[in-house]
């Protein structure tokens, strides 16, 4: 049991968001604490979360597959991502469309859900409800 705990435990320390130049959401800090994979959501791109529960869904490629087929997202892309942004405590997010720059490299894991997915988004964004500013890496995202 104490050998689970410790495996559980390292694998989450291992997800990480490195900021590399503050993200700004609506005025205020965005400080990653933890990152995921876009696969388990069928989707090619990375999720951030910030400790306040606030996040964002970057994606590249449009829309997810429609199909139940399981989703094998792409070695490498690159592009201009979608952005959607959901505040704390919303199951819904508020998509900002296309905007910024972003780069994605999915790597084998151990993960059952898929591989982890590093990169880096350059953030220029804006919209009637958000704005979000910024630049950010991402390592070992599950």
């Amino acid at each position: 049991m104490r050998a689970f705990l410790v495996a559980a435990l390292l694998s989450v320390a291992s997800c990480a968001a490195h900021l590399t130049q503050p993200l700004v959401v609506d005025g205020e800090p965005f400080t990653p604490a933890r990152c995921h994979s876009g696969q388990p959501l069928r989707i090619n791109g990375v999720v951030l979360v910030d400790p306040n529960g606030r996040r964002l869904l970057l994606s590249v490629g449009g829309a997810p597959p429609q199909s139940r087929a399981r989703y094998a997202a792409p070695a490498a892309a690159s592009g201009t991502p979608g952005l959607v942004v959901f505040t704390s405590k919303r199951e819904s997010g508020d998509p900002m469309g296309l905007c910024g720059t972003v780069t994605l490299r999915h790597e084998p894991g151990a993960k059952v859900a898929g591989r982890s997915v590093s990169g880096t988004a350059s953030l220029s964004c804006s919209s009637d409800e958000h704005t979000v500013v910024g630049n950010v890496s991402f390592d070992n995202c599950h």
